[in-house]
């Protein structure tokens, strides 16, 4: 931690390049370079602020911090801006949290956000609508979201006060499923829906009946490959230790790890699932 070339005071985020076998690492208008090794290389100043990036080809997209006139940035391989994309003077992309980043193939990207039904599909030359989430009647009500003061404003993207109306959570897509996290009226939702055979599950969290993790409210989705979608558990959530036991024994048969295991609760874990919709 620090100022100084290769020190961060809040790291955001990074990329690893496994060609040159290098990590980039996103600072405050900052790019800082690194082996694999963790031998600092070199550092790049950019000229927005950011907090999510990623690398198509040999390009570069970052999400703005916020300060910026569009919601993307496309750069070059010295992060030298090239395109912009999604001006925030259109009414659709002002005042919203995006969730970017989700590898849709080699080539795209999905990008989406919590207060839009669109899903774009985001690749180094273009972006494009990719799907629109029907809420039907629970549609997000923007005009009268864009009239309210910037707290209440605040509250809704916090998710607690979006009463009726639904916010995208999580968009997850592979070649087999879709899954949509979201929430209304501070309440979350899944869907999960087979592309192949057009079945799909609608959950309610609150009334789920969990027999594997056997504690609703410490897992949450995280992302997905075309065999596995990823979940996080939180152990530090359980709110019985026999309920996390009971979690861990069911992949777990070392007794003496197990009690490790319910004494280190800081550390998650990462479930690979496969969906059977």
């Amino acid at each position: 931690l620090g100022k100084d070339p290769g020190q961060y005071l809040l790291p955001k985020d990074f990329v690893i390049n496994s060609i040159d076998e290098e990590i980039e690492i996103l600072g405050n208008r900052k790019i800082s370079v690194f082996s694999l090794g963790g031998q600092f290389k070199r550092d790049f100043t950019i000229e927005f602020g950011s907090v999510d990036f990623v690398k198509i080809g040999m390009d570069y997209f970052f999400v703005d911090g916020g300060t910026g006139n569009h919601i993307l940035y496309k750069t070059d391989s010295n992060y030298k801006v090239t395109e912009k994309y999604l001006s925030k003077s259109s009414k659709a992309f002002l005042m919203n949290v995006y969730r970017p980043f989700v590898k849709k193939d080699e080539s795209h990207l999905y990008f989406w956000t919590m207060a839009n039904d669109t899903v774009y599909s985001l690749s180094k030359s273009d972006i494009s609508p990719a799907r629109v989430i029907n809420y039907a009647k629970h549609k997000f009500r923007y005009n009268e979201y864009l009239s309210l003061p910037f707290e209440e404003q605040a509250q809704i993207l916090l998710l607690k006060d979006n009463e009726n109306q639904c916010l995208t959570v999580r968009y997850l897509e592979n070649d087999n499923y879709i899954h949509i996290v979201y929430n209304m009226s501070s309440k979350f939702y899944e869907y999960i829906y087979n592309k192949e055979t057009h079945t799909a599950v609608h959950l309610d969290r609150e009334h789920l009946i969990d027999d594997i993790t056997w504690e609703k409210d410490s897992w949450y989705l995280i992302g997905c490959d075309n065999s596995h979608f990823y979940y996080m558990v939180q152990p530090y959530k359980y709110k019985s230790t026999k309920q996390f036991r009971k979690f861990l024994e069911s992949f777990i048969k070392d007794e003496n790890y197990i009690k490790e295991m319910l004494h280190e609760t800081s550390n998650p874990i990462i479930l690979l699932v496969k969906y059977k919709v």
